[in-house]
C-alpha cells in the first residue's frame, strides 16, 4: 500500500541533497561498523560488508571498446553512480558529480602460467569483492577486467550497498547486454532517457513520509515492537567472540522435485504464498531450538512499489521484521494463517520500519543484539542467462563468505529441479554439522506439514 502518494516526478534540486530513508539506513549501521571495528582507524581497513559484487565470465571475441562505452552510459544515465555522502552540519547528503568517466582496470593474466590463471582470477575477484568503498571520496561503482587468454575474460562490477540493492543487479545487466550489442553493431544507445532519477525519489519519500503517513507507519511499528523486542536464545557451539570478525558461511539444501511440488500444492490449498508456508515452517523450527514463544524474524522488502523506480539502479530496499506469537500449541493452519496477516501488515508498512526501529532502540549492541538477528528471504528463481553475440556469459561465483548481520538466515529459492534452501551462518557461533542438522530438521517439518496442516505446534516438534 502506497497512501495514496502522487506519481514521483523529477524536482528543483535543493542545495544539499537528502539520502533516502533506506541510504541513512545503510550509513547508520556503516558508521556504526567502523565505529566499532578497533584494528585500525583506516577506513580502508573495514570490511567490505555493503560490497555487492557482480562477476561475469566472458568466453569469445570481446570487444573492450564497447565493454568501456557500455559502463560509462550507465554512468551517465543513472547519476546514484556518481554520487557520494559527505556531512555538511552534522548531517549526511548526496553530493552528485556532473560526470563521471569509470576507467576500467584491465588486469592481463596471460603472462601467468596456464595451469594457475583459473586459481589467480578467483583470487582477484575475492578480492575486489572484499576491498571497501570509500563513500565520502568514492566512486561507488568499479570496474575492472581480467584477460585470462584472447577469447577469455572476467568481468567484475563491483557496487556500495548505498547506491545499489539487488534489484539494481537486475537493471545492470540488462543495460549492459543491451548497450554492448548496440555498440559493438556501432548503433546507439536503444535505451529510453530516464524520466526521474533517484535523487527525485529520495526528495519525494521524504515529502510523502510525514504527517499521516508517518503517524500510521509509527504506530504501526511501535505496536509491533511493544516494550522491546525478543532475544532469540538458539543454542551456539561456540562463545560470541567480543572482537567482531565478519565471518560467515553458507550451507544448501535442494528439496525433491515431488516435495516441493507437494509444497506448492499445499500452499495453493491453504490460499497463502510459498514465502509465507517455509516462513511459518521457519519459526516452528526456531521454536524447537530455543524454545520460545515470541520469534522474531527479519525480512527484506524491495521497496519498488511504484512503476516511475523499476528502472532505476539505487537502493530502494528495506528490512521489515515479522513478530509471530507461537504461544497456546497452535496447529500449523492456524500458524499460517497469523503470518499471513503479519507479512500483510508488514509490508503495507515496509518504507521506513528499521528507520523506525533506530529511533525506537538507537543504543544496540552490535556485537550481541540486533533487530535482524534471524532473518528470512524468498530469492527469485534462478537468473536468466545472459545473452550477448559471440560470447558466452555466466556468473563467476566466488569463495567470498561475508556475515551480514544475521546469526542464521535462511534464503529460499524456486529452481526446476526443486525448492533451494541456503541457509547462512556466522561461524563464531555455529559449526558445520550443527547447520546441516538445522537444514534437516527443516525438511523433515516441511515433509510433515505438507501431508498434514492440521498437526499442532507440539505434533509436529515430536520426533517419535
Amino acid at each position: 500500500m502506497v497512501y495514496g502518494a502522487s506519481p514521483i516526478r523529477p524536482v528543483l534540486r535543493p542545495r544539499d541533497l537528502p539520502l533516502s530513508f533506506p541510504q541513512e539506513v545503510i550509513w547508520f549501521m556503516e558508521r556504526l561498523w567502523i565505529d566499532n571495528f578497533t584494528s585500525s582507524d583506516s577506513v580502508h581497513s573495514i570490511p567490505a560488508i555493503y560490497n555487492i559484487p557482480v562477476f561475469l565470465r566472458l568466453r569469445g571475441p570481446l570487444n573492450v571498446t564497447a565493454l568501456q562505452q557500455s559502463i560509462n552510459e550507465i554512468v551517465r544515465r543513472h547519476e546514484v553512480l556518481r554520487s557520494t555522502v559527505v556531512m555538511r552540519d552534522g548531517l549526511p547528503i548526496q553530493v552528485i558529480a556532473p560526470a563521471l568517466s569509470v576507467t576500467m582496470e584491465v588486469m592481463n593474466l596471460c603472462d601467468v602460467a596456464e595451469a594457475e590463471r583459473e586459481s589467480e582470477a578467483h583470487r582477484l575477484a575475492s578480492e575486489e569483492a572484499d576491498t571497501p568503498f570509500d563513500i565520502a571520496q568514492g566512486p561507488l561503482f568499479r570496474v575492472k577486467l581480467l584477460r585470462l587468454s584472447k577469447c577469455d575474460h572476467v568481468v567484475l562490477f563491483n557496487t556500495h550497498h548505498i547506491v545499489f540493492d539487488g534489484w539494481s543487479v537486475g537493471v545492470l545487466m540488462h543495460e549492459f547486454t543491451t548497450l554492448y550489442e548496440a555498440y559493438c553493431n556501432d548503433k546507439p544507445s536503444p535505451l529510453p532517457e530516464l524520466g526521474i532519477q533517484y535523487v527525485d525519489f529520495t526528495i519525494w519519500q521524504r515529502q510523502w513520509l510525514h504527517g499521516e503517513v508517518m503517524e500510521s507507519l509509527h504506530s504501526y511499528w511501535k505496536q509491533q515492537t511493544g516494550d522491546g523486542l525478543p532475544v532469540l536464545k538458539l543454542p551456539s557451539d561456540c562463545v560470541l567472540p567480543e572482537v567482531q570478525t565478519f565471518r560467515g558461511s553458507n550451507q544448501s539444501l535442494l528439496l525433491s522435485k515431488n516435495l516441493s511440488e507437494a509444497l506448492k500444492t499445499f500452499s495453493l490449498r491453504e490460499k497463502v504464498s510459498l514465502f509465507i508456508t517455509l516462513l511459518a515452517t521457519f519459526n516452528v523450527l526456531l521454536h524447537q531450538y530455543t524454545g520460545q514463544d515470541d520469534i522474531v524474524v527479519g525480512s527484506a522488502a524491495t521497496g519498488r512499489n511504484w512503476p516511475e523506480v523499476e528502472r532505476l539502479i539505487g537502493h530502494f530496499g528495506n528490512n521489515m521484521f515479522l513478530r509471530t506469537d507461537l504461544s497456546g500449541n497452535p496447529s500449523f493452519r492456524e500458524l499460517l494463517k497469523q503470518i499471513r496477516e503479519l507479512a500483510i501488515g508488514a509490508y503495507k508498512h515496509q518504507h521506513l520500519s528499521y528507520h523506525l526501529l533506530k529511533k525506537l532502540h538507537p543504543g544496540r549492541d552490535l556485537v550481541r543484539t540486533r533487530l535482524d538477528q534471524v532473518a528470512f528471504n524468498m530469492l527469485p528463481g534462478k537468473a536468466n542467462e545472459i545473452m550477448l553475440s559471440g560470447l558466452k556469459v555466466e556468473h563467476l561465483a566466488t569463495d567470498r563468505h561475508k556475515w551480514l548481520g544475521a546469526d542464521v538466515r535462511l534464503h529460499a529459492r524456486e529452481l526446476n529441479d526443486g525448492i533451494q534452501l541456503r541457509l547462512e551462518y556466522r561461524i563464531d557461533l555455529f559449526e558445520d554439522a550443527t547447520i546441516s542438522r538445522m537444514l534437516a530438521r527443516l525438511q523433515a517439518l516441511l515433509e510433515k506439514i505438507s501431508v498434514n496442516p492440521e498437526l499442532r505446534l507440539s505434533d509436529l516438534l515430536d520426533e517419535s
